[in-house]
Formats: C-alpha cells, sequence, structure tokens
C-alpha cells in the first residue's frame, strides 16, 4: 500500500496525532482509518464548529471515545458519551487525562433504555447529540430521534447508513453480534440480531415531525484528493431484496451525514 501522501489526504489533518493512532508511524495499515476520520472531522465538527466550541455534547454510541475527545479538543465545554461495551470505554479513558475530569464523563449501557432517563436532571442541558455510526445498528429508530428531540438540542449530526430514497423507508435484516462495530445482542448467548436502514425520506419526515430542518454534509468525490476508506460516503450500492418487481431497480444506500437544525 502506497503511503507517500496519505497522512495530507484530510483536509484539516484532525486525527493525525491524536491518541488513537499510536502506531501510526510502525503500521501503515492504520492510514485507511486516519484518512477516513480526518474527513469526517471535517464533516462532522469543523464545518459545524459553532455547534461544538463552548458547547455541551452528549455522544451516543461514543465506542472508544474518539469523538468525545475531538469535541473536547475542539472547545466543547462538557461531553457525555454513552456506550453499550464497557471495554470499549476503559480502551479509549487514557486518553482524556489531558483534560479537566469535570468536563466529560462516560457511561456504560444500552442507548435507548439511557436516554429514557432523565438525563438532564444529572447532567443538564445538551446543545449538540452526535449519533454517529450507530443509526444502523438499531431498529428504535423513532424512539432514538423523539428522546432525543425531547432533549431540546440546538443541533443534531446523523451520521450512517441511509437508504437513498425520498419514501419514508426501513429496511430490516439481521446482523452478527461480534467485534466492537457491530449491533449489540439483545439476549444472552444471542449470535445475531436485528437492525435497519433508513432511507432518507424517513430522516426527513423524522425531522419534519421533531421540528428540524435538515441538510446532507457534502461528499463530493470530485473535490476529495485521496479517496481512501471512503468507498461507502462515495459510492452507492444496492440493498439485496428491494427489488418490488423484475423491472424495478433496487434501492441503493450509501453512508451519509445528515445535519438537522432546531427550528
Amino acid at each position: 500500500m502506497p503511503t507517500g501522501s496519505i497522512l495530507e489526504t484530510g483536509n484539516s489533518g484532525f486525527f493525525n496525532n491524536s491518541p488513537f493512532f499510536p502506531r501510526l508511524k510502525r503500521q501503515p495499515e492504520d492510514h485507511e482509518g486516519l484518512n477516513r476520520l480526518n474527513h469526517r472531522y471535517d464533516r462532522i465538527i469543523g464545518s459545524n464548529i459553532e455547534h461544538v466550541r463552548g458547547k455541551r455534547i452528549l455522544d451516543l454510541a461514543c465506542h472508544n471515545g474518539r469523538w468525545s475527545w475531538a469535541a473536547l479538543k475542539s472547545g466543547a465545554s462538557f461531553v457525555l458519551g454513552i456506550e453499550g461495551r464497557e471495554e470499549a470505554i476503559n480502551a479509549g479513558l487514557p486518553h482524556f487525562k489531558e483534560f479537566d475530569s469535570k468536563s466529560y464523563e462516560f457511561v456504560c449501557g444500552d442507548i435507548s433504555n439511557i436516554l429514557e432517563q432523565d438525563i438532564q436532571s444529572r447532567y443538564g442541558k445538551f446543545d449538540t447529540i452526535f449519533c454517529l455510526g450507530i443509526y444502523y445498528h438499531v431498529i428504535e429508530h423513532y424512539r432514538i430521534f423523539k428522546r432525543m428531540a425531547e432533549l431540546k438540542p440546538a443541533f443534531i449530526i446523523i451520521d450512517s447508513d441511509v437508504l437513498e430514497s425520498t419514501i419514508p423507508l426501513t429496511f430490516w435484516r439481521p446482523e452478527k453480534v461480534h467485534g466492537q462495530f457491530t449491533a449489540i445482542a439483545d439476549r444472552e448467548g444471542e449470535t445475531s440480531t436485528l437492525i435497519g436502514v433508513v432511507s432518507l425520506g424517513t430522516l426527513e419526515l423524522l425531522a419534519a415531525t421533531f421540528g428540524f430542518d435538515i441538510s446532507l454534509a457534502s461528499w463530493d468525490k470530485t473535490a476529495i484528493s485521496h479517496t481512501l476508506g471512503l468507498d461507502d460516503y462515495l459510492q452507492s450500492e444496492p440493498v439485496k431484496g428491494t427489488q418490488l418487481d423484475s423491472d424495478s431497480p433496487p434501492v441503493t444506500h450509501r453512508r451519509m451525514t445528515a445535519l438537522f437544525r432546531r427550528r
């Protein structure tokens, strides 16, 4: 794999010196993930810095806290991360020693269940909610969005696989539960669980229902010089099993970054 200019492929290079890539110089295979994170940062935080700097952030399904860390480094005043895998939280905690311990907290648990709790009475108001890389690993899309909206943030970011249809749709399928980047089993011993991928039409309907305007961050392939690790953002793929008949094309999907601004 060529490595000559990969470190320059993110417009900001925000994650280049982050503690989440300690083996970068020795492990070139990490560069794909770094390029991906840098471009995602530019569209999730960099282009929306006014909704992060000085703001209180709720980071849903925060994994090892890389986006919570990014928010704090970008000037957030407080971040609450919620993650269902305790080992993921523990893996990232050492990277937060540079911050005031009062500026962040992590809670281990199911995001749907924790959102149903009165978290504002304990943590206060949240200005911005990150919902990154999780909305296509759940089936409770309405419940989760409703609860996010009830927290009255000014801004919500959903970065997710999305069906490219303006019709409100959800495509359900089973997903094996293994590793750090899949859904979490609902029951002990379960090897797979149901997940759902919603359409752009569904996101638009949710936005309208709960008083948000929606826009999409630009993932224009022609504007990106190095596309390593970005195929799912830049290329549409057909979803198997979505043809209504032999003459109709299947629904396509790709990763999108949806921005919701409260009206």
